[in-house]
């Protein structure tokens, strides 16, 4: 279960303009695995990783992304409802796109 105080602490700790080099990094990191994994199941043979480790690379950096995004929300004081909003919104926008072609 994830620990809102320590989420808050931490973001506390590091500050805003921290955090948000970190999203950068992290998001570019998670671009990286993205890659990666796409490549091997292209077929991409100079990538020698087995898929499980490719896995957990994206599983590791989906991670740290959306423990920034929580952090930097409680930062910006942006309401997770109101990103769920948002969410839902893309949601339905991209079923009338997939739906009325």
């Amino acid at each position: 279960m994830i620990d809102n105080e320590k989420i808050k602490e931490q973001a506390d700790y590091f500050g805003t303009e921290d955090r948000l080099c970190q999203l950068m990094e992290e998001c570019g990191e998670l671009i990286q695995a993205a890659n990666k994994y796409r490549r091997h199941m292209n077929g991409d043979a100079t990538l020698n990783a087995i898929p499980l480790l490719l896995k957990e690379d994206m599983t590791e950096e989906m991670a740290d992304v959306s423990l920034l995004m929580k952090e930097i929300s409680y930062l910006l004081d942006i309401d997770e409802e109101d990103i769920a909003n948002e969410v839902e919104e893309k949601l339905s926008r991209t079923e009338v796109l997939l739906w009325n072609d």
